[in-house]
């Protein structure tokens, strides 16, 4: 917890622009970015549930972004925990029991995948709202 606040803390102090350049030259980098502007609360979760991003550049990310403080922590906490758990209870051996590749794989094509679903929720939502409204004006016209 200690390194996690210094790290969000040094990302808040040195602000956004810094952060977001060094990111963009970074591997996964940009993916972050991209989870962070989809859905942060989950985003915050997967980025520390999923091994493939450093500790260190998710906390100084989520401080320049300015992320919520208290749901930073929860959130890191929750997506570490059972990874902290794990080791605890079966040590190294577990990288023998988990294809940690193939989770990997398998969350870098889902997450993808769950971002365009949601913009094609949000269209097909956005073009219902549009129909009701253009039937709910006829339905005014008619009466008059």
């Amino acid at each position: 917890l200690v390194e996690f606040t210094a790290s969000y803390l040094f990302g808040l102090f040195l602000g956004g622009d810094y952060i977001n350049k060094m990111m963009q030259k970074q591997k996964y980098g940009k993916k972050m970015l991209e989870m962070q502007e989809n859905k942060k609360d989950a985003s915050v979760f997967l980025m520390r549930f999923i091994t493939v991003f450093p500790l260190d550049f998710v906390s100084l990310f989520l401080g320049s972004s300015k992320y919520n403080f208290g749901k930073y922590i929860l959130f890191s906490f929750l997506g570490l925990a059972p990874r902290v758990i794990l080791f605890t209870i079966l040590g190294d051996k577990i990288y023998d029991y988990i294809p940690m590749k193939l989770i990997m794989t398998i969350c870098l094509f889902a997450i993808p995948v769950a971002v365009i679903a949601i913009i094609i929720k949000a269209a097909v939502d956005k073009k219902r709202k549009k129909n009701e409204s253009n039937e709910n004006t006829a339905d005014k016209a008619e009466m008059k």
